[in-house]
C-alpha cells in the first residue's frame, strides 16, 4: 500500500499475514505521514451497526467498532503496531523525535474526533483495539502518553451514555492500579498466564466495578477432561455478573467437542 502526499510518499509491504515494511521509517516520514492526515474528515455511519442488531433480534449486544486511523487502537498504538514497528518506535519514542510528537498529537485529536463521532451513534459499548504490550510499552510512557488521552475520552463517552471496553489481553500486572483508576467499563479478552500476568481472581479484586470479558487460555482446550474445572473455578473468580466468557481471536483446538464442554457447564453454574 502506498500513500503518496506532495511531499513524498510512504509504503508498506506484506508478505502473507507478516508486515515486512512499515510506512515510517525515518524523522521524514513522519512529516509526510502527518502532511497525509491533513482535513481527515470524520463521519458517524450506523449502517453496520443496524445490520447487527437486525441479525441478532434482541439476542445480543452489537459492540461499536472506530474505523479509522490503524485498526481502532489509540495513537501510540497505531504507531507502534501499525505504523512504525517496534524497534523504530522504541528509539524514536526514547528520544522524543520531535516529528513522532507532533504527528502523535495530529492522530490524538483525530481520535478525539473519532470518539465525538462514535458518541454520536447508536452503539452503546465502544471499544479500543489496543493490544497493548506493557513490556515495551512500559508504565511510564503509558501513564504519560496514553492514561491522559484515555481519561478525555471516557468523559466524552460517558457524557453520551456510552460505555467503553479496552482491548487488553496481555500483562497487565504494573499498571493495575492505574487501570483501576480510570473509569474504564470493560477490560475486553483478559487473560491468565502465560499470555498475560494476573488471575482472574485478582483482577476482579483490583477492579470489582469493571466488566470482566475473560478469555480462557487456548492451552485449557487441550486438556477437556479438567476443562469444566477450569471453567467453574474462572467463573467463580469472575463473579455472576459484570463478567462473561469469550472466544479472542484463534479458535480453540478441537472446538467441536471442547465448547460444548463450555456451554453445558455454564449452563449448570446458573
Amino acid at each position: 500500500m502506498r500513500l503518496v502526499t506532495d511531499i513524498g510518499v510512504l509504503r508498506e509491504r506484506y508478505q502473507g499475514e507478516w508486515k515486512i515494511e512499515h510506512f515510517i521509517k525515518t524523522p521524514e516520514d513522519y512529516q509526510i505521514m502527518t502532511r497525509a492526515l491533513e482535513d481527515v474528515q470524520v463521519h458517524t455511519d450506523n449502517s453496520a451497526f443496524e445490520e447487527s442488531e437486525r441479525k441478532l433480534g434482541g439476542g445480543g449486544i452489537t459492540v461499536g467498532q472506530l474505523i479509522g486511523l490503524g485498526t481502532g487502537r489509540t495513537p501510540l498504538m497505531v504507531l507502534q503496531v501499525d505504523w512504525v514497528g517496534l524497534e523504530q518506535w522504541s528509539l524514536d519514542i526514547a528520544m522524543e523525535e520531535p516529528e513522532m510528537m507532533e504527528l502523535l498529537e495530529v492522530m490524538n485529536d483525530i481520535k478525539l474526533r473519532e470518539i465525538r463521532a462514535a458518541a454520536a451513534s447508536k452503539a452503546e459499548h465502544v471499544k479500543l483495539w489496543e493490544n497493548l504490550s506493557i513490556s515495551t510499552m512500559g508504565p511510564a510512557l503509558y501513564r504519560r502518553h496514553m492514561v491522559p488521552l484515555y481519561r478525555e475520552i471516557i468523559g466524552i463517552l460517558h457524557a453520551a451514555g456510552k460505555r467503553l471496553q479496552v482491548h487488553y489481553d496481555g500483562q497487565l500486572r504494573v499498571i493495575a492500579d492505574t487501570i483501576a483508576e480510570l473509569e474504564f467499563d470493560g477490560i475486553d479478552s483478559f487473560t491468565e498466564a502465560p499470555e498475560g500476568d494476573m488471575t482472574v481472581e485478582e483482577a476482579r479484586k483490583c477492579w470489582p466495578d469493571k466488566f470482566l470479558w475473560v478469555h480462557p487460555n487456548l492451552s485449557l482446550y487441550e486438556h477437556p477432561e479438567t476443562l469444566a474445572a477450569n471453567i467453574r473455578r474462572i467463573q467463580a473468580a469472575a463473579g455472576n455478573t459484570r463478567s462473561c466468557l469469550m472466544i479472542s481471536e484463534d479458535i480453540p483446538p478441537h472446538w467441536q467437542t471442547t465448547v460444548p464442554i463450555v456451554l453445558e457447564t455454564l449452563e449448570h453454574i446458573g
